[in-house]
């Protein structure tokens, strides 16, 4: 901002007051010369200019859209896009949990995507599979199994009353289920072999939340064994009538079938939820 004296009071005062504030007596302003004109125009002209542009309309980012929608869309992909299974895994008819189980992958096979659909993809025509059961990388060794408790693992105890060693073997199914309120969620059961210097031997199948079925003094399961047909034992409850535990009878005979086979499922039956099949990887057991 310019100063000038005021030719009254002889105060400093601004270019562009219209009267100088200390004694009122009016401020006569520069005219704004050659140099100043100058700029005015340049100014106009490239203001002229730029709006005259016919890019200059705002236009519309091909992406957005005026109006949205939640409809599911089918995104369509080269077949170039491997994955992997690293657990047994239900091969569906169309997009989702109501169509048809076609057949299963299990732990090593690998396939291609071709289609995704939501949380769905297609990898052959008619085939579609859950695409969080897929995996990018290949199948993780037995450490990383066993970590995650789907290769045996094993630990020995003293017992409290001074009775000897307590043993234990112990993995979790592959696959998992998922049953209706109160217990949703999806869960895997547990296959454990106990050695106890009280109780003795045992086979024990375990979920972790949920009920299991039995009749009055006991329960029936369905096992097999390898591509064997499916074997029917008898089953228990335990002394405390948990109803997430059962413990399968004669174990001589089933220890005997494990020892031979790498996979057992096991079927049981389940309060308000039917029948239900877990598969584990038994390959390995180191248990006398």
């Amino acid at each position: 901002m310019a100063l000038k004296k005021c030719k009254e009071c002889k105060a400093e005062v601004s270019t562009q007051a219209a009267a100088c504030p200390f004694c009122g007596a009016p401020v006569k302003r520069e005219p704004i010369g050659c140099g100043g004109a100058v700029l005015i125009i340049v100014a106009l002209l490239f203001a002229i200019n730029y709006f005259s542009k016919d890019d200059y309309t705002p236009q519309r980012s091909p992406s957005s859209s005026s109006t949205s929608t939640s409809t599911p869309q089918r995104t369509n992909t080269t077949p170039v896009s491997r994955r992997y299974i690293h657990e047994t895994v239900n091969v569906r008819s169309g997009p989702g949990t109501d169509h048809e189980i076609v057949r299963q992958l299990v732990r090593g096979d690998s396939v291609v995507v071709q289609e995704t659909e939501n949380s769905w993809v297609r990898i052959a025509e008619g085939e579609w599979v859950a695409a969080r059961l897929l995996h990018n990388a290949g199948v993780p060794s037995d450490a990383q199994l066993q970590a995650r408790g789907l290769k045996w693992n094993y630990r020995e105890s003293d017992d409290k009353m001074g009775r000897g060693k307590i043993r234990n073997a112990w993995v979790k199914s592959l696959n998992t289920v998922n049953f209706d309120f109160p217990y949703s969620g999806s869960q895997r059961a547990t296959l454990f072999l106990r050695d106890h210097p009280e109780y003795g031997k045992d086979a024990i199948l375990q979920i972790e939340q949920g009920q299991f079925l039995c009749g009055i003094d006991r329960c029936r399961i369905k096992v097999r064994f390898g591509n064997g047909p499916p074997a029917a034992y008898n089953a228990n409850e335990p002394a405390d009538l948990s109803t997430t535990t059962l413990f399968i009878a004669n174990y001589t005979a089933f220890l005997s079938n494990l020892r031979k086979v790498d996979r057992v499922a096991i079927e049981a039956t389940f309060y308000q939820e039917g029948n239900r099949v877990f598969e584990f990887d038994i390959s390995g057991l180191q248990w006398q």
